[in-house]
This record gives structure tokens, sequence and C-alpha cells, in this order.
């Protein structure tokens, strides 16, 4: 496999048409809305909690082949593949992009609205097929509560099951809703335009931004980490891995805990002291509220204080060092 860091610092592989496991994968998010992205497109999408809200299910399978969303032209995936046809993959800071047969398809989380942008650029007039499969909760016995209706140019999903807002993917470019409507947690849809279409979901009404926000955004955060040589972009994609990952999403490919850690997270904070010093502080006064007069702590929790109490001897150690 061929791959090369840009100039700008975003990490760019070409697969060959044939996929390697287990899947290669990056965060966006914006602290609030957020995805899981790899070669093969789609590993899941959260709000808030990327373990208590789950809008699309995280499948726990780093080799699997496909996501729970998949968007395709004439049948071809427009992401990496076991289809003999070769697929570049960027993935940069805050977003991620794959060219495929003259195919270029963007994602990106808007920094400032819980909306996920998803470009799709190709010369002329096209058609592109879209389905997904949702959960709307925590797991995936969920997803049975899940209802899809379409309403003009746009794909609203609810759950039954709670209050949790409603989640909806809208374009303008909507030729045919392909999907069931109801009590199902699945929806489908066919958009055609020429030269670029655009997708917008999320939650709230939908914001597009574009990618230079996205860029000017993190720019702030780690390109300024960014120099000529290794040393210097392998510190800028862990301060970006350390931040989208650990601290903003607290979800990865191998793990979708959405909590919040006392001792593992103090050892995250750690790389941002120099750099982001914010965040450093507001974990160790949260790791001091989580502190019971016997001297132990929680190990880890959902908000408000919703986790395990345990005696674990380096969560003290951590604290203090």
């Amino acid at each position: 496999m061929k791959y090369y860091y840009e100039p700008c610092g975003s990490f760019t592989f070409v697969t060959s048409g044939a996929l390697r496991n287990p899947a290669w994968s990056n965060i966006l998010t914006n602290g609030k809305l957020g995805c899981i992205v790899t070669d093969r497109f789609s590993g899941n999408m959260w709000y808030d909690n990327a373990r208590e809200f789950r809008v699309t299910p995280w499948l726990n399978d780093p080799d699997a082949k496909f996501g729970p969303e998949r968007l395709s032209i004439s049948g071809m995936s427009l992401f990496a593949a076991d289809d003999r046809i070769p697929c570049k993959v960027t993935f940069g800071f805050g977003f991620a992009r794959w060219e495929k047969a003259g195919v270029k398809t963007t994602v990106w989380i808007n920094p400032n609205a819980d909306t996920r942008v998803i470009t799709v650029e190709k010369r002329g007039y096209f058609t592109v097929d879209y389905s997904g499969e949702f959960v709307i909760g925590a797991d995936k016995c969920d997803a049975k509560l899940v209802t899809v209706n379409y309403d003009n140019d746009t794909i609203r999903i609810k759950s039954l099951n709670s209050d949790a807002p409603e989640f909806t993917l809208t374009s303008d470019c909507v030729t045919e809703f392909t999907g069931e409507s109801g009590l199902t947690n699945r929806a489908a849809a066919r958009f055609s335009a020429t030269d670029k279409l655009t997708i917008l979901s999320g939650f709230g009404k939908p914001e597009l931004c574009t990618l230079d926000v996205v860029r000017s955004y993190w720019r702030q955060s780690v390109n300024t980490l960014l120099g000529a040589g290794a040393e210097s972009r392998t510190f800028a994609w862990l301060t970006y891995q350390t931040l989208a990952s650990r601290i903003m999403g607290r979800c990865s490919l191998y793990q979708s805990g959405g909590a919040y850690g006392f001792r593992d997270q103090l050892q995250d904070v750690c790389m941002l002291i120099d750099t982001h010093s914010r965040f450093t502080r507001e974990h160790i006064l949260l790791c001091a509220a989580h502190q019971y007069e016997q001297g132990d702590v929680q190990h880890w929790w959902h908000a408000p204080r919703h986790g395990v109490r345990t005696r674990c001897s380096d969560d003290l150690l951590w604290l203090v060092w």
C-alpha cells in the first residue's frame, strides 16, 4: 500500500482495490456530534455520548467490509472495497476524503453546529444511492423502536423509546425515497446532481459550513504544530487524536465507550499541558469532583455520576502526578 503525508499534514494512502484488515480510521467530531470514518466509509455516528446515544450502530468489527451507511454510484461503492478499483483515501484534521474512479467524496463535521456534511463531486450529471441503518440509542435492541419518515427533501429518524431529538438527513437533490417509512430502522434515498452533491445530516436545523471553515478551526489547534519533519507531523496527529478521539469524542474504532475516565484521561490530558492547558485543567477538576471521602474514586462514569467506583491505586497516583 502506498501512503504519504500531504504538505498540510493530512495522511493519504491508496488502496489497490482490495481491503487490508483491520480498517484504518479517523475520528471527526465537534465535541457533541461525531462519527468514525474508515477507508470503507462509516464506522458509526453518535450524539453527545458515543455509548449512550448512538445514531448508527457501532459494529465492534475492525474487519467489517461495510459500515452502517453506504453510498454508491451504479452499484460501485464510493469508498475502498474489494472491487479491484483503487481508492485514494485522505484523513485530515477534521475531515476525510475518498477519490475513486473519477468521484471525490468528502466528509466533515461543522465545528459550530451539530451537522455532518457529505459532498460528492463528479463531472457531469450523476446519481447516488444512499442507505443507512439506525439505532438512536445505546444498544441494537433500541433499533426496534426507530421510526423513519420521508418529508419532501428530508429523511426524519426518531426513536419511540425516548425523548431523544430527531435526526435528519437532507439534500436539495433528492429524486426518490427508496426505503419504507414507519417503524423501521433502515432508510434509503436516491440523489441526482450535476458536478456536486451535498448531503446534510444531524440534529436541529442543518447548517452547512465549508471545508475551509473546518480546516481553519483545526488549524488553530494542531496545524500550528506542523513543521517539515516527521516529528512535527507525528506530534500534530497525536494532539489531534487526543483531542478528537480521547477527549471530545471518547470513542474509537476498537472501543465505543463515551464515558469519562479517571486514570486514562488524566494520562491523555498530560499530552495537552503545553498546547491546550484548558482541557488539562478542566479534567483535573472533573476528576477531583469524582473522589469520595473514603479516598477512592469513580474509575469511569457517564455524566453526571453513573459509573464504577473502584479502589484502583493508580487512579490516585495519576491525579497527584
